[in-house]
C-alpha cells in the first residue's frame, strides 16, 4: 500500500508558479533601476556639492599682491579672503598705467578663474 504522488498537481502549481515570477521580476527589475539611478544620482550631487564645499572653505589660492617692485609679496588665501582682497586691490588699482600692477591683477583673476 504505497501512495503515489499526483504530480499534476505539483506541476500545475509550480507553473503557476513560474508564470506569476515572469510577469513580477521584469517589473520588479525596473523598479530596482530607477531607485538605483535615483539613489546614483544622489550620490553624484553630494559629492560635487562636497568637492565645492571643500574649494570654498578649505583649499588656498595664491594671491599676488598688485606692486611695482620685483619681488611682490604672495600669500595663500581662502575662495572668500581671497574674493575680498581682489575687490579691494581692483578697486584701488583700476585706473593704473603701470604694467606689472595690471598683470598682477590679470592673474589674480585668472588664478580664480582656475580655482571656479
Amino acid at each position: 500500500m504505497t501512495q503515489q504522488t499526483d504530480w499534476k498537481e505539483w506541476l500545475t502549481l509550480i507553473a503557476a508558479l513560474t508564470l506569476i515570477v515572469a510577469v513580477v521580476i521584469p517589473f520588479a527589475q525596473k523598479k530596482y533601476d530607477e531607485w538605483k539611478s535615483k539613489t546614483s544620482f544622489h550620490l553624484y550631487l553630494k559629492k560635487y556639492f562636497g568637492l565645492i564645499y571643500q574649494i570654498l572653505t578649505y583649499d588656498k589660492i595664491d594671491y599676488t599682491k598688485p606692486s611695482i617692485k620685483d619681488d611682490p609679496e604672495k600669500a595663500k588665501l581662502t575662495f572668500d579672503e581671497f574674493i575680498v582682497q581682489f575687490e579691494k586691490d581692483f578697486k584701488e588699482h583700476q585706473n593704473t598705467l603701470q604694467t606689472r600692477v595690471a598683470f598682477t591683477l590679470l592673474f589674480n583673476l585668472q588664478n580664480l578663474f582656475f580655482v571656479t
